[in-house]
């Protein structure tokens, strides 16, 4: 009878351990469940944060290369304005010269314009004198 009762005991135990042993495996499937999601979320997170590192890299490439050509634009800016400067003087110079030589040139003809007039007039007085002596001839 006692061995009856012990058997009964134990068989209860059995049964108690049984079902906390399938609760406790029920328990750990839900969990490994949640952590399998977990899991694939983080993973999801690391490839979405490795995409976003990876375009951050090529965003900074980007804009190193606008930088750049930024730089090289700004370069040839002023090399153009430089040029631009180089030029205008080059003109303003070329233009005084030429003032100054239309300047010289319109007093040359002015000058020999006088000497063409006295010389006219000369030639003119000659030949009165000339036809003076013709006609008391």
């Amino acid at each position: 009878e006692n061995h009856a009762i012990e058997l009964q005991t134990l068989e209860t135990e059995a049964k108690g351990y049984k079902a906390s042993k399938e609760e406790t495996e029920a328990m750990y499937k839900e969990m490994k469940a949640e952590l399998d999601s977990t899991s694939m979320e983080l993973q999801g997170l690391r490839t979405n944060t490795s995409g976003s590192l990876k375009e951050i890299g090529e965003l900074k490439a980007h804009n190193q290369e606008l930088e750049a050509k930024v730089c090289q634009l700004e370069s040839e800016k002023i090399r153009l304005e430089a040029q631009r400067d180089q030029d205008r003087d080059a003109f303003d110079r070329e233009r005084k010269r030429l003032e100054e030589e239309h300047a010289m040139l319109t007093g040359n003809h002015a000058t020999e314009l006088q000497n063409l007039e006295k010389e006219a007039k000369e030639h003119k007085a000659s030949k009165e004198e000339m036809e003076a002596m013709y006609k008391e001839m």
